[in-house]
């Protein structure tokens, strides 16, 4: 399958696999991305890593202090896997290019809270190959890194 056509569904039971299990705070991420019909179903998604780092993730948004959200403007669902395949890397599908294009917004945004959301890309593993192997313990196998 090639990576663009991986459907919502697929990629949150990837994203798991992707934890770096590092412990410490406990942090939840909630993603607002758009609907694709036959591939991103719904808006509204989270990842939780708790305090040992293990990583679920599941649909709608989790409320609560410190709960950081990604709100994907552009590009949608291949927005976050470039964000996966360079991390803040500085490259044409990092997050921190992602952010300078106006592809990424981040809620809520603040010195205080930049930790906690660059400590997104410390918990998940970055790269095609992190990616490739992520899915493929997921029962996906990726083809093609087209994105």
């Amino acid at each position: 399958m090639k990576l663009s056509q991986v459907p919502m569904d697929k990629l949150m039971g990837v994203l798991p696999k992707l934890s770096t299990n590092l412990a410490g705070d406990p942090v939840t991420y909630n993603l607002t991305t758009d609907v694709e019909p036959g591939r991103v179903p719904r808006p509204d998604y989270h990842m939780k890593f708790d305090d040992k780092g293990a990583a679920s993730i599941g649909e709608g948004h989790v409320k609560g202090e410190g709960v950081i959200t990604f709100i994907l403007k552009q590009g949608g669902i291949n927005t976050l896997i470039g964000m996966l395949l360079d991390g803040l890397s500085g490259g044409m599908r990092s997050a921190s290019m992602a952010m300078m294009m106006g592809k990424v917004g981040i809620e809520p945004f603040s010195p205080a809270n930049l930790k906690k959301t660059e400590s997104f890309f410390k918990r998940v593993k970055t790269g095609e190959e992190a990616l490739k192997d992520a899915a493929k313990a997921a029962g996906l196998t990726i083809d093609e890194i087209d994105i």
